[in-house]
């Protein structure tokens, strides 16, 4: 029983849920459970591979639950990590995004020292995204005395 992710994705409905039903069909059949791999080297079959298929695919919100599905099976992963804060940002889940990629960050300190910084680049870049993104939608909140025939203007950021 043999299928590769690209085409699991291709069928109706969710991605991630198609790809959990393959693998609940097969832990059926052999009778243990059976998960995706987050993770192979060179090969499409993997939930890091189908996470980024879906982005090039403009499904942002599938790839968002597939790469929360990667990083759940791998926490210790600084670069499962980055990939879901780059989606997240993709989805200007802004602040969603920084606090992954601090995660990331954490996680690099421990088990990927080499690329720290590249982490870290990244971390800065969605800060001064964030920041040009509130400079350019403002938080207005306006509040006259009632006296003075008041009124109250409120305007939320998009995150």
């Amino acid at each position: 029983m043999v299928s590769k992710f690209r085409d699991i994705i291709k069928q109706l409905g969710n991605a991630l849920k198609n790809i959990d039903t393959f693998h609940q069909n097969l832990s059926t059949l052999y009778g243990f459970p059976v998960l995706p791999k987050a993770e192979r080297w060179n090969s499409v079959n993997s939930l890091r591979f189908i996470g980024g298929k879906l982005l090039k695919d403009r499904r942002i919100k599938e790839s968002i639950e597939v790469f929360k599905r990667r990083v759940e099976y791998h926490p210790k992963s600084p670069w499962a990590c980055r990939s879901l804060s780059e989606v997240l940002e993709k989805d200007n889940q802004l602040k969603a995004a920084i606090e992954t990629q601090q995660k990331a960050i954490h996680l690099a300190k421990e088990y990927d020292t080499q690329h720290v910084p590249e982490y870290q680049k990244q971390l800065s870049k969605l800060k001064e995204k964030i920041k040009k993104h509130e400079y350019q939608n403002p938080l207005l909140v306006l509040f006259f005395d009632k006296d003075k025939k008041s009124y109250c203007i409120l305007k939320k950021r998009p995150f």
